[in-house]
């Protein structure tokens, strides 16, 4: 998700702001969006490193010099290089071998197909800060606010309450809001769904008027459920 994305660089360059110690800096991701890396297309796509913007910003609002990205794998590899860290060859593969599986259903295809759903159901939208994307229709507008749920936070009542308002007073704006849940496997979208299903929304009610609990099942098909929150 791409808040999630903005609030993790936030806190780096805020720790090297307050560490004024800290000269160089390696952030390890397997995050392959372009979000994070300067990417070439010449005769297929070819990553050359973070994002030269990236590189400005952490540089010249702290005393950092170096900042280097890697990924898991790459970042073993360099290890051996630079580092003499002695990490066997079948590790360093087996790395490669489960990033390549999570990069097949990661939350970028996810959100790939959230906007087909988009389309399809509305003819077209428009990607926003706040909320992450809005639609018109019938003279309405509708509001969806992303959360990428891999460490439970659909049974986080506290924390939905504070993102929402956070964004109170935007999302205040728009006659149908949703909340969708984007969830890596089907079955953590099923167990959610059954959470909710068994607690009372109501607290939910003055912000919201759907949660949306949405993935992409093994056979690639979209995969939907709606919650309606009562009045």
């Amino acid at each position: 998700k791409k808040n999630d994305d903005f609030i993790v660089w936030m806190q780096i360059i805020d720790y090297c702001k307050k560490n004024t110690e800290i000269k160089n800096v390696i952030f390890v991701t397997d995050d392959n969006k372009e979000d994070w890396w300067y990417i070439l297309n010449s005769n297929g796509k070819k990553t050359i490193g973070p994002r030269p913007e990236l590189i400005h910003e952490i540089t010249s609002s702290s005393n950092v010099n170096n900042f280097l990205m890697y990924n898991t794998e790459n970042f073993l590899e360099a290890s051996n290089k630079y580092l003499d860290a002695k990490i066997e060859e079948n590790i360093i593969q087996d790395v490669k071998e489960v990033s390549e599986v999570s990069d097949e259903f990661d939350f970028h295809t996810i959100n790939n197909h959230f906007e087909i759903y988009l389309n399809e159901t509305f003819g077209s939208f428009t990607y926003e800060f706040v909320p992450d994307y809005a639609a018109l229709r019938d003279g309405k507008k509708y509001a969806f606010e992303l959360i990428k749920d891999d460490a439970g936070i659909v049974y986080n009542n506290e924390y939905i309450i504070k993102r929402l308002n956070s964004c109170n007073d935007i999302l205040s704006d728009y006659g149908v809001v949703t909340l969708v849940f984007e969830f890596s496997t089907a079955k953590l979208k099923i167990e959610a769904f059954q959470y909710l299903n068994s607690i009372s929304l109501s607290v939910f009610s003055k912000k919201i008027n759907y949660i949306m609990l949405y993935s992409i099942d093994e056979d690639i098909s979209i995969s939907k459920l709606f919650v309606k929150i009562p009045d």
